[in-house]
């Protein structure tokens, strides 16, 4: 499952698994039970009724189907009501006796799904069920749960005239009923483990890419837009099944949502109205839900393993595309920044305990490490190795969960060698190496050659981590030298042998190690004041500054971090990020860069200005201590609708909107000096 800007609704798939534990056992069979439900829509009434014929693959060994269902459905079976057993958290939890040795039962039931009209997706299930259309996720419990990974289904649904639907199953039969309502039955036999109900009065736009029916379904129709993300389906689709294998799914839909969602289920994403517009998201979000069929809507995550998915996901869409446009250095090391920015002492952990993104340090250490463990895998077992291990471990998995453990010995089968200390490390390990580089130094090696000498370090917390770590040598004529060192202890000197006369070292250079970036490395930015676990927010005189100052920390405050308010009469606290509102705030003095951008009243970049009147200007900083500020220096009526999206711009230094619609004027980060891995070598004498 994936999403627009941390990308995945994985957290709904955890939860599910625990809620279906409550249901107990259904019987143990390596086979999925079976759905055969009639649904019937009444949306303007806000209800459905559905028969779910259902089939098991073993009677269950005490007699008893155990199953959940949503606390607002009656159940009846052969006719009579039946009473649950028990009610929490939405839930109604049924035990219905069987007769000995039955497989089969009729469930029938009906009632209202009320709406989350304004639904927080990333923290709480959404529905929908009235006019405009209906979203029942898997985790609405609007059939059985059973405690069953998998489970194949038959969907019989009864549409209002003018509706689509969206199944990920292949469509059987299509019959216009005699009130002009519609019939529409799916089958599906990929076990899947949570089933959808989308439907509404889309405009339908489709092609046929291969074998696959790719498909745009628009609540507001757009045909321009519609053929790009046909376009741009037809592209990636076939890229990915020559890589990894036959895309799983009879088709794949791009669904406008009800919601400003970003989600990926089994054959169909769900963007928000806004989102899906914005121009870059046909190249970003869309390949990277696109290929959550094949990473966690084809291969499952197993119940009891990290979720690898999101990191595999991010770094063969996200990271790949960008690779194959000559940015994977680029990438990299905003993935590495994202790290070092929001995993705070006591916030790490390691990725087997990563189950889904509800953070800054969860999505860092879930999507940013997950993406860099298997970049440092594929350079780990070669690009054939790599490449042919991914086929090996969807062909072998394709709809069945799967760990990293399994993804372990899939990866140790085809590079031949044990690579389970690799994934022990990296997978169950919490933390990154810092490495540090020192008494780097050039001899003469004769016959024109050099010897550079370099101690190679890791300071952080803990044991050592065995690392292979790049390097790049200039040489004062023709091309750098380029390879590679393996280190494993804390501290371990090397010498390095090559033709002609080297002048520079540079360790790690295109950021392929999973490490902790020093500071010099990565400037100041947004994400380092949204990492903090304590915002203090600064504004300056009057009634008026102090709402909107209190109106932005609502925004701002949740779980984990504490937001205040002062004004900037007070001297600035002495813990915790600072965000200093307004362009004539008195503490900007305590920021020189700010102090700077101050003192000019404006920011120029390239000859450009940013920040005159009627702009918003959004700079980062740090002070000589480190510590992070956030000027947000424009009107205050503007301040809560952009502080909403600021955090979405974790990796820049500086941003400029309009102050009026809030269009993004310019972004990008200040110049970073050299880092503390490069090394200018100094020649030293041989002579006695």
């Amino acid at each position: 499952m994936g999403r627009q800007c941390s990308r995945s609704a994985w957290w709904r798939w955890w939860g599910l698994c625990w809620l279906l534990l409550l249901a107990g056992p259904a019987g143990a069979s390596a086979a999925a039970p079976d759905h055969d439900l009639r649904v019937t829509l009444m949306p303007d009434a806000g209800r459905l009724a559905v028969q779910d014929r259902l089939t098991l693959p073993a009677a269950p060994a005490d007699g008893v189907l155990r199953f959940a269902l949503g606390a607002t459905l009656a159940l009846t079976v052969d006719g009579r009501p039946v009473a649950p057993r028990s009610r929490e958290g939405g839930l109604a939890r049924y035990a219905l006796p069987l007769a000995a040795g039955q497989r089969t039962v009729t469930l029938d039931y009906a009632g209202p799904l009320r709406g989350t009209p304004d639904c927080d997706w990333l923290r709480e299930p959404c529905r929908k069920l009235d006019g405009a259309g209906v979203f029942l996720g898997a985790d609405t419990a609007w059939y059985p749960w059973l405690a069953a990974e998998a489970q194949t289904h038959t969907l019989r649904l009864t549409l209002p005239a003018g509706w689509r639907a969206v199944n990920p199953g292949r469509q059987v039969a299509r019959e216009i009923l005699a009130d002009g309502r519609q019939r529409v039955t799916w089958r599906s036999d990929a076990p899947l483990p949570g089933l959808y109900l989308l439907a509404g009065p889309f405009a339908r736009h489709a092609r046929a890419v291969g074998g696959v029916q790719a498909e745009v379904l628009l609540r507001d129709d757009d045909p321009a837009l519609a053929e790009r993300y046909l376009a741009a389906i037809a592209r990636y689709l076939p890229l990915y099944e020559e890589r990894l294998g036959p895309y799983p799914y009879p088709r794949f839909t791009v669904v406008e949502s009800f919601w400003e969602t970003g989600w990926g289920m089994p054959s169909f994403t769900l963007l928000g109205g806004r989102v899906l517009r914005l121009p870059f998201i046909v190249h970003t979000s869309l390949p990277h839900e696109l290929l959550h069929n094949w990473w966690g809507n084809g291969v499952f995550v197993a119940a009891d393993s990290g979720n690898w998915s999101e990191g595999l996901t991010a770094y063969l869409a996200d990271h790949y595309l960008r690779e194959r446009r000559g940015q994977g250095a680029d990438y990299r090391r905003d993935a590495l920044q994202k790290y070092a920015d929001y995993v705070r002492r006591g916030r790490d952990f390691p990725l087997a305990a990563f189950r889904s993104r509800h953070s800054g340090a969860s999505e860092a250490v879930g999507y940013a490490k997950g993406l860099m463990v298997f970049h440092m895998l594929r350079r780990e077992v070669g690009e054939a190795h790599f490449w042919a291990a991914l086929r090996a471990f969807y062909r072998q998995y394709r709809f069945r969960p799967a760990g990293f453990d399994d993804i372990a010995a899939v990866f140790s089968a085809q590079a031949g060698r044990d690579l389970g200390p690799f994934f022990d490390q990296w997978v169950q390990r919490p933390g990154a190496p810092h490495l540090v580089l020192a008494a780097a130094r050039v001899e003469p090696a004769g016959d024109g050659r050099s010897r550079v000498r370099f101690t190679l370090g890791q300071d952080q917390a803990g044991p050592p981590f065995t690392l292979r770590v790049p390097l790049r040598i200039e040489r004062a004529a023709g091309p750098p030298w380029r390879g590679e060192v393996l280190l494993r202890q804390r501290r371990q000197d090397f010498a390095i042998t090559l033709d002609g006369r080297a002048t520079r070292l540079v360790v790690d250079p295109n950021f392929d190690c999973f490490r902790l970036l020093d500071a010099a490395e990565r400037p100041a930015s947004l994400g380092q004041v949204f990492g903090s676990e304590r915002l203090v927010l600064v504004h300056p005189p009057g009634a008026d500054w102090r709402a909107a100052a209190e109106a932005l920390a609502g925004v701002w405050r949740r779980p984990g971090r504490a937001v205040t308010v002062q004004d900037d009469g007070r001297p600035p606290p002495a813990t915790g990020a600072v965000v200093l509102l307004g362009r004539a705030n008195r503490l900007a003095v305590h920021w020189p860069r700010l102090a700077a951008v101050a003192e000019a009243g404006a920011l120029t970049v390239d000859g450009r200005m940013l920040g005159g009147p009627g702009q918003m200007l959004v700079l980062a900083a740090r002070d000589a201590s480190g510590r992070p500020a956030l000027w947000l220096s424009g009107p205050r009526q503007a301040l809560a609708g952009l502080g909403r999206r600021l955090p979405h711009y974790g990796k820049y230094s500086y941003l400029a909107f309009t102050g009026g619609d809030g269009r993004l004027l310019a972004k990008g980060r200040w110049p970073v000096g050299d880092s503390p891995l490069v090394a200018r070598l100094a020649p030293v004498s041989t002579a006695p």
